[in-house]
C-alpha cells in the first residue's frame, strides 16, 4: 500500500469506486474527480474490478494501460486539488491464489483491496445468482460459508484492505431479514482479530446504506468491536459506480462513530 493513503483522515478519502474500466460501471473517471472536488474530498482511490473466474462477466476486462491513461488525465485536470491513487478490487477465490499473486506483482498499485463475492461456485454479489444460492440455503450455513471465505482471504496476506466484510447480507436480507450481530459476532470477531494481527486495513463500505440492509458493510457493531481490539486501519469506501454515490454516507458514519475522526489526520 502506498503509505500516503494511511495518512488521510477518515472521510477525506474515498478508497472504493468503479468507473467505465470495470464491467459494471459507466462512470467517467473525470466525472468522479469533479464530484470528489465538489464534496471537498482530498483524495480518491480508483479500484477497478479484477476477476479470475472465466465464467465471471468481469473476467478479462481489466486494462492497466487504459486505466493509467485515464488517471494521468485526471491528475492533470485535478491538479493540487485532489490526489488520485491507482487501486484495484480483486475477487478472492482460493483456487486462483497463485494467479492473483502473480497479477498483483505484475503491476504497480497504490492500494490492493481483496473482496469475497463468491462462496464456492456461487456468486452472492449479483441479485439473480445470489437468489439461487439463498433459495437453496438456510441462513446460518449460507452466512457461515461466506465468513469462512473471508477468513481465508485475510489469512492469505495478499491484500492491503479487506472489502465489505459482510456483503453476504446485501441480497441475503430479502431471504432472511436483517443480519443479527449477536448471531454472527463470533466469526466476524475472528476475522477482525486476524485483520488486526496482520495489519490489514478494514473497509467500512457505505454502499449498504443505499441497499436493503440500510447499514454499512460491516455494520457499526463490528466497527466498534474492531476499535475495541485496538485496530486502527479503517477506511471509508463508497463503492460508487455512479457519480452521485461518491462519498455517500461518510458523514452518517462519522456522526455515529466520532472516534473514527481521530484515527488519521492529514
Amino acid at each position: 500500500m502506498n503509505p500516503e493513503i494511511l495518512k488521510y483522515q477518515i472521510g477525506a478519502i474515498d478508497t472504493h469506486l468503479h468507473t467505465r474500466h470495470s464491467c459494471d460501471s459507466k462512470m467517467e473517471p473525470a466525472a468522479a474527480c469533479r464530484r470528489a472536488m465538489e464534496l471537498g474530498l482530498k483524495a480518491l482511490v480508483f479500484t477497478e474490478h479484477v476477476d479470475f473466474d472465466p465464467t465471471d462477466q468481469g473476467y478479462g476486462v481489466y486494462n492497466d494501460k487504459a486505466i493509467e491513461s485515464s488517471l494521468a488525465d485526471c491528475r492533470v485536470m485535478a491538479g493540487k486539488h485532489l490526489k488520485i491513487y491507482k487501486g484495484v478490487e480483486i475477487t478472492y477465490q482460493p483456487q486462483y491464489r497463485d494467479d492473483i499473486e502473480k497479477f498483483i506483482n505484475s503491476y504497480k498499485f497504490d492500494f490492493v483491496m481483496g473482496s469475497v463475492h463468491m462462496v464456492g461456485l456461487d456468486d452472492v454479489s449479483w441479485p439473480e445468482l445470489a437468489k439461487k444460492f439463498y433459495d437453496r440455503m438456510e441462513e446460518e450455513p449460507a452466512y457461515t460459508a461466506y465468513f469462512q471465505e473471508v477468513l481465508k482471504l485475510v489469512d492469505n496476506r495478499l491484500f492491503d484492505c479487506l472489502g465489505h466484510l459482510d456483503l453476504c447480507k446485501k441480497y441475503g436480507f430479502k431471504h432472511y431479514g436483517a443480519m443479527s450481530w449477536q448471531k454472527y459476532q463470533k466469526p466476524i470477531k475472528k476475522i477482525l482479530e486476524r485483520a488486526v494481527q496482520r495489519d490489514l486495513m478494514v473497509e467500512i463500505n457505505t454502499s449498504g446504506l443505499r441497499h436493503d440492509p440500510q447499514e454499512s458493510y460491516p455494520g457499526l457493531p463490528a466497527v466498534m468491536e474492531y476499535l475495541k481490539m485496538g485496530g486502527a486501519r479503517l477506511t471509508l469506501g463508497s463503492d460508487a459506480h455512479q457519480v452521485e454515490h461518491i462519498g455517500h454516507g461518510f458523514n452518517d458514519i462519522l456522526t455515529k462513530i466520532p472516534e473514527l475522526k481521530g484515527l488519521n489526520k492529514k
